[in-house]
């Protein structure tokens, strides 16, 4: 590129960009429904952001669209596990089914937290049915269990 020279976007471009942007933002009631659910999985609930917003709790048939796989972890300070949460997320804007899946990490109890910390990985994926079914069945092979 010639010194000085700046390639930019046409404005129909920017307007698509722009819509994109908006049509992709991800349905944050199903993200709290897949924390939840791992929070009533570990018994965590009263430590989790939601009980201190006061989200709404989710019925038992709503925690039945949720499945976790678990695998038992070695982290930096400690023993625990990595928690994968799925769960459906509707359609994207393109009108085809997606996945949600979020990453959760279970610490090991210690005198400050006698039921263990949960942490949540800050990114929720979307994957297509395909793919998660891909994902999964590698999860599986990797040694993940289901856990619910």
């Amino acid at each position: 590129m010639a010194e000085g020279y700046k390639k930019t976007m046409s404005e129909r471009q920017v307007g698509y960009t722009a819509a994109n942007l908006a049509a992709n933002k991800l349905n944050q009631d199903t993200i709290s429904l897949l924390t939840y659910a791992v929070a009533r999985y570990t018994d965590t609930v009263e430590d989790t952001v939601l009980a201190e917003d006061g989200a709404m709790w989710y019925s038992d048939a709503a925690l039945d669209t949720v499945y976790i796989l678990s695998i038992a972890k070695e982290f930096k300070y400690g023993n625990g596990y990595e928690l994968v949460a799925i769960t459906d997320g509707g359609k994207n804007q393109w009108n085809k089914p997606v996945k949600y899946v979020k990453y959760f990490y279970q610490f090991a109890a210690n005198d400050k937290n006698p039921k263990g910390t949960v942490k949540a990985n800050d990114k929720t994926y979307t994957f297509s049915h395909e793919k998660a079914k891909e994902m999964w069945e590698t999860k599986i092979k990797e040694g993940y269990k289901r856990v619910k």
